[in-house]
């Protein structure tokens, strides 16, 4: 499986991008960062404000891009995520969220996580919010390591 968070090496990092950008309609801040761990706000199926068309399955993959944009902004990767909350419009949806959803985590390293059917505003049918931990420098020099090691013997 391959993790959708672009590598610290793809990340430009924009301080302002980490934050709502200017004229976003909500109180809000994207992602925030407090020691260790990283507070993810709960993200739609949306690009530049609107929901993207296709479905469901479309929301949940762009929410779970937007997280992984966010967790890819604080230097992270979603393999860092160590919690989601999702929150369905239709809880009947679970199913079909959740074989979205094992496309952007890997099974053995599956984040906690708690699923709810809400009533959520804008139409979506989705949110997802997250939280990360960034792993101490040891562990992420272990990581480093590993992924460079498999890159050189492909």
């Amino acid at each position: 499986m391959t993790d959708p968070t672009p590598s610290i090496e793809e990340v430009q990092l924009r301080p302002s991008a980490i934050f709502a950008p200017v004229g976003y309609p909500f109180p809000l801040r994207r992602g925030v960062a407090s020691g260790r761990l990283l507070a993810v706000s709960g993200q739609f199926g949306q690009v530049d404000f609107r929901l993207v068309g296709g479905g469901l399955e479309a929301q949940v993959r762009q929410a779970l891009r937007n997280v992984a944009s966010v967790v890819g902004e604080h230097r992270l990767r979603m393999s860092d995520v160590i919690k989601t909350t999702i929150y369905l419009a239709d809880i009947d949806d679970f199913d079909r969220m959740n074989r979205v959803y094992l496309e952007f985590f890997d099974q053995d390293r599956l984040p906690a996580r708690t699923t709810a059917g809400v009533r959520l505003p804008f139409g979506a049918l989705v949110e997802i919010e997250a939280w990360a931990r960034r792993p101490g420098p040891l562990r992420r020099a272990l990581q480093t390591w590993v992924e460079r090691r498999a890159t050189h013997e492909r």
